[in-house]
């Protein structure tokens, strides 16, 4: 979901002229054609947009632009979060409430356990929504507990500070200002942390595999981490929307985009794609000292960028 930028805009309120764009073909699939104060993602194949003109929500397929029955969506609604696997959505209501929708078809899903909420910061699930992470402000501080995602019973509680996370493949992932750590599911324990970003962290991301991290910090950057080593991969990317989420994850962990001052940029995160350019930039095989700093552990010296490298 993309919007028009006017030139004065700051927070994601004052976007307008809502479209689904597809960033391969860099063009829109449909616009959203009614005045709308917002419009984003609510589960797989499901956008929702806010309508003043009668203080509702409206549900729209992505792929069509056709209306969707969904709902009802109480107008005090503050946020939603579409789970990884796009199968629900869950929604922060006025007064601390947490609802649960179905993300194909906008229905709410009842739980036999009411989710608890107080304030609530931010909600993330698993890929399978089998577990939903709540931080809620609880006795004046932001705490954060793990519910179960078919009974909406309390499974673990007690992570205080962090108030961003996301699941990884068997652990949490948490932000805290500018620090990014991780944490055990049964306990909530730390278990150790990422390279921080320079800004405030605002938003994280894993890809379906578990294998790649993005988190958007404040400071108008993007940076991409791989899960297993806990590197920081390459430099943070600049953004330029003040105040706006900068970046989002494709779910299969091999692309993100950005946001710029004069669009989005589409970016390749295969590993392979990189190693072909650096190949390519480099115009070259590596030199000795490049190969014992690098591929030392490698038992024999190889070409690296055969293949790549056109024969003279």
């Amino acid at each position: 979901v993309v919007a028009e930028r006017p030139a004065d805009a700051v927070y994601d309120t004052d976007m307008s002229a809502f479209s689904i764009w597809d960033p391969v073909r860099d063009e829109a699939t449909f616009v959203i054609d009614e005045a709308v104060w917002g419009a984003g993602w609510f589960g797989d194949d499901l956008v929702t947009a806010f309508q003043p003109a009668d203080s509702s929500f409206r549900f729209l397929r992505a792929s069509t632009g056709e209306p969707v029955a969904g709902g009802p969506v109480p107008p005090t609604s503050e946020r939603s979060w579409p789970s990884p696997s796009g199968a629900r959505s869950y929604m922060a209501m006025e007064g601390g409430a947490v609802a649960v929708f179905d993300g194909q078809t906008g229905i709410p899903i009842p739980l036999p356990n009411a989710l608890e909420g107080e304030r609530v910061r931010w909600i993330s699930a698993n890929q399978d929504d089998s577990m939903i992470a709540i931080t809620r402000l609880r006795d004046g501080v932001f705490q954060t507990g793990i519910f179960d995602g078919a009974t909406g019973a309390l499974i673990v509680d007690g992570l205080v500070g962090p108030g961003t996370t996301a699941f990884g493949d068997g652990e949490l992932f948490a932000a805290e200002n500018n620090r990014i750590t991780r944490h055990d599911l049964g306990t909530l324990a730390l278990t150790g942390a990422l390279p921080g970003a320079r800004g405030e962290v605002n938003g994280l991301e894993v890809d379906a595999a578990g294998a790649t991290l993005l988190a958007t910090a404040n400071d108008e950057t993007v940076t991409l981490y791989d899960v297993g080593s806990g590197r920081r991969l390459g430099d943070p990317i600049p953004a330029d929307v003040p105040l706006i989420r900068q970046g989002f994850l494709r779910p299969d962990g091999e692309a993100f985009i950005v946001n710029v001052a004069d669009g989005v940029q589409l970016w390749d995160a295969r590993a392979q794609s990189h190693y072909e350019a650096a190949c390519r930039l480099a115009g070259r095989e590596l030199t000795d000292e490049e190969w014992q700093t690098y591929l030392s552990w490698l038992p024999d010296r190889q070409p690296a960028c055969a293949g790549v490298l056109r024969a003279p």
